[in-house]
């Protein structure tokens, strides 16, 4: 199966407009996630659905391929299917992988278990870490911070903003001693026919209620298999968010 990492690369963003284009190292932030997804599966398999003129110049200066896509996509992955429908019909990949662009501190490693991954038979794939007690109990109520309960073929139960699992008659404090915590990754791979279903489904209860479109596909009985990730990556969400993941990189560097 042919497989791409198609990163959505958006300028706007509600609260860090232009985050994309923060410096970061010695490029910027698109340009460090781009790098990643490079060092995953090569320049050739990486594409970057772009809305706006400069940051097409930031991926273009990577050597990656960049399809240009309308600002007022809602979502990553319908910007995914919109590049993937812009592409000439003849390179466009079974499946692809979609990396956040806001993820620049990402594993190649988990990049290229997500590619190696997707399958006819597990159409869409995701990856979660198991929850660090040391990080305190209250970081399991950041809902920025996406739960999710894996059954034991390793499939999604369900995603939440909340707490999940609930550990009944146990004192709160003690819940991450008692149970298993894992913290969902945004990063998706899917076939290239299961994008164009998941894309054409209306809105759910669920979805709607806790802003996650991945309830979507599981109110309509499509299974999504989670991977295990080695530890958490570092999201650009707010000016903070950079700040960490510059002096995680430059701890990085020899």
């Amino acid at each position: 199966m042919k497989t791409s990492v198609f990163i959505p690369a958006r300028f706007a963003s509600t609260r860090f407009p232009g985050k994309l284009l923060e410096p970061l190292g010695d490029t910027c932030v698109l340009g460090q996630t781009v790098r990643r997804a490079i060092e995953a599966v090569g320049t050739g398999r990486v594409v970057v659905a772009a809305d706006d003129p400069r940051l097409a110049e930031a991926a273009s200066a990577e050597g990656v391929h960049v399809v240009m896509t309308d600002p007022s996509i809602p979502s990553g992955t319908e910007r995914c299917l919109s590049a993937l429908m812009l592409m000439p019909e003849r390179v466009r990949p079974d499946a692809i992988v979609n990396l956040q662009a806001d993820n620049p501190l990402i594993s190649p490693l988990l990049i290229r278990d997500m590619a190696d991954g997707i399958t006819e038979d597990d159409e869409i794939l995701t990856a979660a870490f198991r929850f660090d007690p040391s990080a305190g109990f209250e970081a399991l109520f950041d809902p920025g911070e996406v739960k999710v309960v894996i059954s034991g073929s390793r499939h999604a139960l369900y995603f939440s903003r909340s707490i999940i699992p609930y550990v009944r008659d146990v004192e709160w404090r003690e819940w991450t001693a008692s149970a298993r915590f894992h913290i969902h990754c945004g990063i998706y791979a899917y076939t290239s026919a299961m994008l164009h279903r998941i894309c054409n489904l209306p809105v759910s209860p669920l979805e709607a209620a806790e802003r996650l479109e991945q309830l979507r596909w599981l109110d309509n009985d499509i299974a999504i298999r989670v991977i295990s990730a080695s530890g958490a990556t570092v999201g650009i969400d707010v000016p903070a968010d950079l700040e960490r993941a510059r002096c995680l990189l430059a701890s990085m560097q020899p």
